[in-house]
């Protein structure tokens, strides 16, 4: 299986991070395979519904942040850049005409949460979890998380959870409308892909038009949205604070914020 892997199951595509000791981490080799996946079940004559889904115990950590430490470029540069490819797949998702549906095996963390809830709909193993975990190395939300966190749950628990940095568990977030449904671990693959297929049999001419409604429906432009969060992950990166929250995570400890 190479990074990313793209395959048919009757007329679901499934697309699969893979990168599990990274925990399917973002860098440019796989957002740049994930977008050409992800374009590839578009035109798709075959596949009516695609699965999102990754290997090992995360669906996704969210941007590589050892590839961040290991670069030799300014930080404010390294994040405009791995953000073309992320802005790109989140607006693929929202904008492509067949519904996605998210199954997150495990944790799902930073711009991992961007994608599960740019899908259409989202399964959850019972053991995964979310968080936000931007600002616990001093950066701001990207790929679209600021908007569809507070549409999803309101602004204010978007800004507590964005804050704040709690674990979300796979009850809580069935709960407060972050995903779907919950399946135990040991079937979780069998039942989403289960799911899934039921709406890959379903009228996707009309699943693509109530799409394309519901996704208008944000309080402003999400286009807008992504620039601004680009924007700020990349001043962000300049910072006293993300330099200190970078060593600390190498170092294995807690970083001491002095917000400069």
């Amino acid at each position: 299986m190479g990074i990313v892997e793209y395959k048919k199951k009757a007329a679901l595509g499934i697309i699969t991070m893979n990168r599990p000791d990274a925990m399917n981490a973002i860098n440019a080799e796989l957002g740049n395979a994930l977008l050409k996946s992800l374009i590839d079940a578009e035109y798709d004559k075959e596949v009516r519904a695609i699965m999102l889904t990754g290997t090992g115990r995360a669906f996704s950590s969210g941007g590589d942040v050892k590839a961040m430490l290991a670069s030799a470029e300014p930080k404010g540069k390294f994040f405009k850049e791995l953000t073309v490819y992320l802005n790109g797949i989140i607006n693929t998702i929202l904008m492509m005409r067949k519904p996605v549906i998210a199954g997150m095996n495990g944790a799902a963390a930073g711009a991992g949460v961007s994608l599960a809830l740019a899908c259409d709909l989202v399964t959850a193993a019972r053991s995964s979890r979310f968080n936000l975990a931007y600002t616990k190395i001093g950066l701001t939300p990207d790929g679209g998380a600021t908007a569809m966190l507070a549409h999803h749950v309101g602004p204010k628990r978007a800004m507590e959870y964005i804050m704040l940095n709690p674990d979300i568990t796979a009850e809580k977030a069935l709960e407060i409308g972050l995903v779907n449904r919950v399946f135990d671990d040991a079937t979780f693959m069998e039942q989403t892909i289960s799911f899934a297929q039921a709406l890959a049999g379903g009228p996707t001419v009309a699943f693509a038009y109530t799409k394309r409604t519901m996704n208008h429906a944000y309080p402003g432009p999400l286009e807008r949205i992504l620039e601004l969060e680009r924007e700020g992950i990349a001043a962000c990166g300049s910072t006293e604070d993300f330099k200190e929250a970078s060593a600390a995570f190498a170092e294995k400890r807690t970083p001491v914020f002095k917000g400069s």
